[in-house]
């Protein structure tokens, strides 16, 4: 089982984070995780940093979240970089053999699936996430679950890192060789099992606040 990790940010020209691409990958490490994914916002770091990553013994597969409109959008295993126009656009890079996971879905923000989206698009998505955001008492997540076994969806646990003490909260285990091809075609056949940590109600609410002003100021610091 390789400890994964798909939805990770770190500081780039369109992330303002405190730590470097080098140093999420060292702390993963150390951490014990095999694979994962960088997913900066409209940017891809993979060519940059995969030779750090396999010096660390980390499979690091190329990602990005993009934007569509105000939706956000993991692509795994692409290369590419920039927003997409609308999901015509997406459905010629599936034909490219990209991986695509719908990120916070369901949640109350802007930049997230809802349901009427959900159900016009669920057929090009891999997997849906199952966000780090939530606590014993609030969890948007139960949602997703109840899509995943309706639609027959997989369910991934991912940290969708901005800080790194959040980085080993949420994690999934993937029964898969290590390659790019082995870890996602085990992610469609559901070979996995999730880690999950509810976050403080402190952290939670620190989070929140930081989301909300972040989307009023246009200077994203999650």
């Amino acid at each position: 089982m390789l400890k994964s990790d798909l939805h990770t940010h770190c500081r780039c020209k369109t992330e303002k984070l405190d730590y470097t691409s080098k140093e999420l990958i060292k702390n993963a490490a150390k951490l014990g995780y095999e694979v994962l994914a960088i997913t900066n916002h409209n940017y891809n770091q993979y060519d940059k940093v995969k030779w750090y990553a396999k010096k660390h013994g980390i499979l690091l597969i190329p990602g990005v979240e993009i934007n569509i409109g105000m939706k956000h959008v993991v692509i795994l295993n692409t290369k590419k970089g920039e927003n997409l126009k609308n999901y015509r656009d997406l459905e010629k890079l599936k034909q490219e053999g990209v991986f695509l996971l719908a990120p916070h879905a369901f949640f109350p923000t802007l930049s997230s699936m809802r349901m009427t989206f959900f159900m016009k698009h669920k057929h090009l998505f891999d997997a849906l996430e199952y966000s780090f955001f939530f606590t014993k008492k609030i969890n948007f997540n139960n949602k997703i679950i109840k899509m995943s076994k309706k639609y027959h969806l997989p369910v991934v646990a991912t940290s969708d890192c901005h800080y790194l003490e959040n980085l080993d909260r949420n994690f999934t285990m993937i029964d898969a060789d290590k390659n790019i091809d082995s870890v996602l075609e085990a992610i469609r056949k559901n070979k996995i099992k999730l880690h999950t940590e509810p976050l403080p109600m402190y952290k939670f609410v620190k989070i929140g606040f930081a989301t909300i002003i972040s989307g009023i100021s246009g200077i994203r610091i999650l």
